[in-house]
């Protein structure tokens, strides 16, 4: 039992680490390329309507291990 919660808190470091290094995802969407084809598959091409034509989306938790760095002690 100790070392599935060890487990866990290394895994939970690891995941923080790697949200504040990472912040952004591509579009589900788009998949980050930005824009999307119309349903004809020709000439209709626009922004990706869930991103806006970012082409990136905010990580699970970013917002708040964003906040969690940048509030003072």
């Amino acid at each position: 039992m100790t070392a599935l919660v060890v487990f866990a808190a290394v895994a939970a470091v690891i995941w923080v680490v790697d949200v504040a290094i990472n912040p952004k995802a591509p579009c589900r969407r788009c998949q980050g390329h930005r824009g999307q084809h119309g349903l004809s598959r020709r000439k209709a091409w626009g922004d990706c309507g869930k991103c806006g034509g970012r082409g990136e989306r905010a990580r699970f938790g970013a917002r708040q291990v964003r906040n969690a760095i940048r509030r003072p002690l």
